[in-house]
């Protein structure tokens, strides 16, 4: 539906601005004046220039995570203090910092204030509120419920985000180890090594071989190093563009799900992911198939994605959802047991999120067991690769001496 622009007063003294959304001129003429307001110019917007202008900002990641946590749980705040929609969402507007999340706030305001749900207004803005998001605000203004599914859905959202900063976590050390051994090696390879060995050739000595491998080595990284980062550079571009493919995608999920150490943990890490938004979405009146559709599309293995899609499909031809999880390759099989003994008794919602609770203590576990294995085996590694680099250009000198003495 087109949206106009209008400028009308309240009283003599009174200039107000706002969008409004109407078929045509005429319509969104007697809509202001429905607000009790008399319009002084009216003109149609160009709704879509501007989103789009948003959208290029926002894949920026001007707008955060925290951000999106920190508004909803402020305005789930403002909202169970007794203020309404937009007021509470004026307040946060003054108080936000980002001028590209004032924009956006000021836009969702002006909708909700033209007549528009807050729901819908928010839905203008995919990139940046995901549908699963969109769709719990939805059901809590349906329910008459919003604060409490605010409130439910920036715990959710918490949650998730605390454990994608676990992950992450977990592997910065290792990375910072492995990063400060490549650099390592590469002053050994690109400095160091090359004055030795100049030295060796004048001495005019015959190189031991793994002296001579890693001359050799040297050699081809100090001539050819341009060479060397064009083809890294390269191969890195193919490898993107492949796995931007579906037949990329989908062997990248093979692969995870069939190396038996990543297998258990991108498993559990889908599990919590499934469980946790799944429960949200059915405690805040999402039907079970819309739910697992929405569920589908935030899992990030498309493989796994395909199963829920297919319980989705199930579901609609009659199945319940236990029998169509115990049909599911990925799926643990007592989480198929959990779920059938709750939809019995009527708390899927609530096994769900003990489920998502018990997978995330074992993400936690394993993160644990991964840094404390992987830390000694980088600095093995590491060690072993300088010592055969070091012994290796020490050999022409232990030559010397055997033949000395």
């Amino acid at each position: 539906m087109p949206t106009f622009v209008y400028k009308a007063k309240l009283d003599p003294t009174q200039l107000q601005e706002g969008v409004v959304e109407a078929e045509n001129a005429e319509q969104a003429v007697r809509k202001i004046n429905e607000l009790g307001l008399y319009p002084v110019s009216v003109n149609l917007k160009s709704e879509q220039k501007k989103i789009s202008l948003f959208k290029r900002l926002s894949q920026r990641r001007k707008i955060s995570r925290s951000d999106i946590v920190n508004f909803t749980r402020q305005l789930s705040s403002l909202l169970s203090s007794g203020l309404n929609i937009l007021p509470s969402l004026n307040v946060l507007k003054n108080q936000a910092v980002s001028p590209i999340f004032i924009s956006l706030l000021d836009d969702v305001s002006n909708n909700v204030k033209s007549g528009a749900s807050f729901s819908e207004s928010l839905s203008r803005y995919e990139n940046v509120f995901s549908p699963l998001y969109i769709n719990v605000v939805r059901s809590g203004e349906l329910s008459g419920r919003l604060t409490s599914a605010l409130d439910t859905l920036a715990d959710f959202l918490d949650r998730l985000e605390d454990l994608r900063q676990r992950i992450i976590s977990a592997l910065v050390y290792p990375a910072l180890v492995l990063s400060v051994g490549i650099v390592t090696v590469a002053i050994l390879l690109i400095f160091v090594i090359p004055r030795i060995s100049t030295m060796y050739q004048d001495m005019g000595q015959v190189l031991p071989l793994p002296t001579q491998i890693i001359v050799g080595i040297s050699y081809l990284i100090v001539h050819y190093f341009w060479l060397i980062c064009a083809l890294i550079i390269f191969a890195i571009f193919l490898t993107m563009r492949t796995f931007k493919t579906k037949e990329g995608r989908d062997f990248i999920d093979k692969m995870k799900l069939s190396i038996p150490f990543l297998k258990t943990f991108v498993l559990k890490q889908h599990m919590v992911q499934f469980s946790r938004t799944l429960a949200l979405l059915l405690s805040s009146g999402v039907p079970i198939v819309a739910a697992l559709e929405l569920v589908s599309e935030t899992l990030p293995s498309h493989l796994i994605r395909q199963e829920v899609e297919t319980m989705a499909r199930a579901i609609r031809e009659g199945e319940s959802l236990s029998d169509t999880v115990k049909n599911a390759k990925y799926f643990p099989s007592f989480v198929a047991n959990i779920i059938s003994v709750a939809e019995e008794s009527g708390t899927l919602d609530t096994s769900l999120t003990r489920i998502a609770n018990s997978f995330e203590r074992d993400v936690e576990n394993i993160i644990k067991k991964f840094n404390a294995s992987l830390e000694p085996v980088l600095i093995l590694l590491i060690g072993i690769v300088v010592g055969f680099i070091v012994i290796s250009m020490l050999l022409p000198i232990f030559q010397i001496n055997l033949i000395v003495g």
